[in-house]
Order: structure tokens, then sequence, then C-alpha cells
């Protein structure tokens, strides 16, 4: 039995694995868009713990609030 390619799932298919996930799909029938097992549409799923992950670039902390914030705090 002959070990398939690994495939690299671009962010659009990962968006349709959450999409169908989200519908009450099963990894099965997942698995079946993309000709794959269900546990390879079940370690995406995973990495987030089943929650999906959020969209587009994480806010950072702004640090001139957050040296305002620290001085006033020396203020009081």
């Amino acid at each position: 039995m002959a070990q398939r390619p690994r495939i690299h799932y671009t962010v659009t298919q990962k968006a349709v694995m959450w999409d169908r996930w989200q519908l009450g799909e099963s990894l099965h029938e997942i698995a079946k868009l993309f000709d794959r097992h269900h546990s390879a549409v079940r370690r995406i799923l995973a990495e987030t713990g089943g929650i999906r992950p959020m969209q587009g670039p994480q806010p950072s902390f702004d640090h001139r609030i957050q040296r305002t914030c620290s001085r006033a705090s020396l203020v009081t």
C-alpha cells in the first residue's frame, strides 16, 4: 500500500474545512472533498482544539497605551 504524498492545505481549503465542520458534516465527508482520509482533516481541526482560529493578523498591544497606563499608576 503506497503512502499518499503530503498535502499542504491553503488558507482557502482550511476555511472550507472549518465551514463544513461548523455545519455539522463529519470528518469522513469533509475528507472526501480532498480525496483524503479523515485523519488528515482531523489534524487540521485539532490543532486549535476544534475551535476555529481567528482570521487575519492578531492585534498587538499598543506600547503608547502601555506607557500611559504605567505612568498613570505611578501618579496615583
